[in-house]
This record gives C-alpha cells, sequence and structure tokens, in this order.
C-alpha cells in the first residue's frame, strides 16, 4: 500500500491501532477511515466537532480512534440506518460535510464489490489486504462529499435533561420520555429475573 495518512495518522499506525481497538482489521473501519478523511479535508478546523455516523457497524469504531467524538462524550452520534455515511459538523453553527460510499462505482473495483455486496457477512470476504488495496486505489471515486447544515432538533439540542424518578421501577431517567421510563413504558431489552440483591 502507498504511503497514506487518514486524519493525520499514518496508515500503517491506523492499522494497528484499528487492531488493538476494534479486535481485528475491518474494512468498515478503513471505509470509515477514508470518509470521515474526506469530510475533514474540507471542514474549517473546529474545536466544537460533532460526527454522525449512519449505520452502527465499524464506522463509529472509526470516528472514536480518529478523533475526540465518542459515543460517550455525546461527540458521535449514530443513526441505525445501514449507510456507510458519515457527516462531521460544527455544533456551535450545525455547518458539515457529509461524506458517503457511492454505490454506482463499486462495481468498478471487484475487491470493494466483492465485500460490499456479499450475501452472507461472513462468508466470501476478500482478503483485508486485496480489499483495502483495491478501496485505496479508487477512494476519489468511492467517496464523495458535500456541504450539510445539520437539521434534526435532537442533534441541535445538546442541553442538559431534566430527570425524574419513575414510579414503575424507581429508576431515574429524562423525562422527555414521558412519565415513565421506557423501559416501563414495554420498550424494556431485558426481563429482570430475580428480584434486586438489597
Amino acid at each position: 500500500m502507498e504511503n497514506i495518512s487518514v486524519c493525520g495518522m499514518d496508515l500503517k499506525d491506523y492499522l494497528i491501532e484499528m487492531e488493538e481497538f476494534h479486535g481485528g482489521r475491518s474494512p468498515g473501519m478503513l471505509v470509515g477511515a477514508v470518509l470521515l478523511d474526506a469530510a475533514m479535508a474540507r471542514m474549517k478546523q473546529t474545536e466544537a466537532l460533532v460526527v454522525v455516523a449512519e449505520t452502527i457497524n465499524c464506522l463509529p469504531d472509526a470516528v472514536q480512534l480518529l478523533t475526540p467524538c465518542t459515543v460517550g462524550n455525546g461527540w458521535l452520534r449514530i443513526f441505525n440506518w445501514s449507510k456507510f455515511a458519515i457527516t462531521a459538523y460544527d455544533r456551535t453553527t450545525f455547518n458539515g460535510i457529509r461524506a458517503w460510499l457511492v454505490a454506482e462505482a463499486i462495481p468498478d473495483w471487484p475487491a470493494v464489490h466483492q465485500w460490499f455486496n456479499r450475501p452472507d457477512p461472513l462468508k466470501g470476504m476478500p482478503p483485508f489486504e486485496e480489499l483495502a488495496e483495491s478501496f485505496l486505489a479508487g477512494r476519489h471515486e468511492l467517496v464523495d462529499t458535500s456541504e450539510a447544515l445539520v437539521l434534526d432538533s435532537k442533534l441541535r439540542d445538546d442541553h442538559p435533561k431534566e430527570t425524574g424518578l419513575c414510579p414503575g421501577c424507581r429508576e431515574s431517567y429524562p423525562l422527555s420520555w414521558g412519565d415513565r421510563c421506557p423501559a416501563c413504558q414495554g420498550m424494556a431489552y431485558y426481563s429482570v429475573t430475580r428480584a434486586s440483591a438489597r
């Protein structure tokens, strides 16, 4: 692979850190790094960076590895749209750059096409080195960017939320959810199998 950097980090160093952070080499993290690099190249430098990843798979890890934006600090937002796209924006102006994988260009890059269109996510994956070489060679055709203005009110509002005690479970929750927490409204992802240890 040629001497490339992503978001100011040497690609070889990024691949090492990717393995340590993600648990292995990830095509999605490579795509995420290139998308982020393309967006950041067009953005004015800002101390108020927020990034939206449009998939839960791999892209968010690239953002967390290459920027100060994390899920924990709220500067990385994730929409589960299963799209290889990100928007990097300034949280004071809401102006930013959206970068995405150009679907029409994928067939021109066989290894990328094989990876992107495989019917089984665990089978049919080309070797990472082959895929990375193909993706990096075609990145100027495979990735596009445009200016973006963030409109979603949830992304624009980063003020602390008023909290209260849920009358159902007696746990604290944001009152914006209504008179009960999401779990007590029937959205629980768990079932309590034993009473509290207290």
